[in-house]
């Protein structure tokens, strides 16, 4: 399986999300994308499709440029907070969210998305 992963750069010292990764990319083709390499993806993507896009969402600057990505590349998102993100990424294929709080709030307004805590 062929997957983009997109991350802010703060959370490449994340240890949970790091070893996650790190798994994930030793069975699986995984290129990870942040905001200094992610304009690369579109012409990846339409050169070899991925199976799956990934955004890890934070409200972090270094996250800024993931939205307009995972509006038009739906995939699984990843929110680690809950401030600031535009509702229509609710309606991705996939939405995982870290409590139960988080959980209930992404689940107004956005029918189609199925909503994981993890």
């Amino acid at each position: 399986m062929r997957l983009a992963w997109f991350r802010s750069g703060a959370l490449a010292a994340d240890e949970d999300t790091s070893v996650l990764v790190a798994e994930l990319a030793s069975v699986h083709h995984l290129e990870l994308f942040d905001a200094g390499r992610a304009h690369d993806f579109p012409w990846m993507q339409a050169r070899r499709p991925y199976d799956l896009c990934v955004y890890e969402l934070t409200s972090d600057a270094g996250a800024r440029f993931m939205p307009a990505y995972a509006l038009h590349y739906p995939g699984l998102l990843l929110f680690r907070t809950e401030a600031g993100y535009d509702r229509r990424l609710l309606d991705s294929p996939l939405v995982v969210v870290h409590d139960e709080m988080l959980a209930t709030i992404a689940a107004h307004g956005a029918e189609r998305a199925r909503k994981r805590t993890i």
